[in-house]
């Protein structure tokens, strides 16, 4: 009935920086297209994904649960634009917020990094995800967390701590180095190095 997907070639892409299986579905949904042929859906594309992985014994994808959890954090290098008024270069920060399962991604630039900020782009992803997710996951950022110790009670500050109170949403820091982490900052890097190379004057 439907087109069928060649794995094989999904996790070969996957393996090159910035390719999201969320872009591989459209390549594929494009194929079909093309052939005559009724493309699966994301969510059974992702679903045929994930038994591909289990079936061959691949371990380079941890199982999410959809909606269960959006990881946060900002993108590492600044990026910069031109006030054509003035001449003057403005540097911009990325805040990038993605949901594991499918990869959906919301990105906005910032002038800065202040707890504002931080606290109005989650609002902002929340209304653009159309949603709340169980939990929330930021790295250890300083603007969301006060104290991560390996054992303890784990501190955020009061406005993020207010924020997930007012959503109904867990907030939290990941893990701090720890193996079975590894793939929540490979998520979130995924989706840092597409929005870097995505022009940021679509969004200003």
């Amino acid at each position: 009935m439907y087109g069928d997907p060649d794995y094989d070639h999904v996790h070969q892409k996957l393996k090159k920086v910035g390719v999201p299986l969320k872009l591989l579905h459209e390549e594929y949904a494009d194929r079909c297209e093309r052939n005559g042929e009724i493309p699966m859906g994301k969510t059974k594309f992702n679903e045929g994904d994930a038994e591909y992985t289990i079936a061959n014994r691949l371990t380079n994808h941890l199982l999410h649960k959809p909606g269960e959890r959006a990881e946060v954090d900002w993108s590492g290098p600044t990026m910069h634009y031109v006030d054509m008024a003035t001449g003057e270069i403005i540097t911009v920060c990325l805040f990038v917020g993605t949901l594991p399962y499918s990869q959906y991604s919301y990105v906005e630039p910032c002038l800065d990094m202040k707890m504002d900020t931080f606290i109005r782009c989650h609002i902002r992803m929340y209304e653009y995800f159309g949603g709340v997710p169980i939990r929330t996951v930021c790295d250890n950022l300083k603007t969301g967390v006060v104290s991560h110790p390996k054992e303890g009670e784990i501190i955020l500050t009061d406005d993020y701590a207010a924020l997930g109170s007012h959503y109904l949403t867990a907030t939290m820091p990941a893990g701090v180095k720890k193996p079975k982490h590894y793939r929540r900052k490979n998520v979130i890097g995924n989706s840092m190095k597409v929005s870097r190379n995505t022009p940021i004057i679509r969004y200003m």
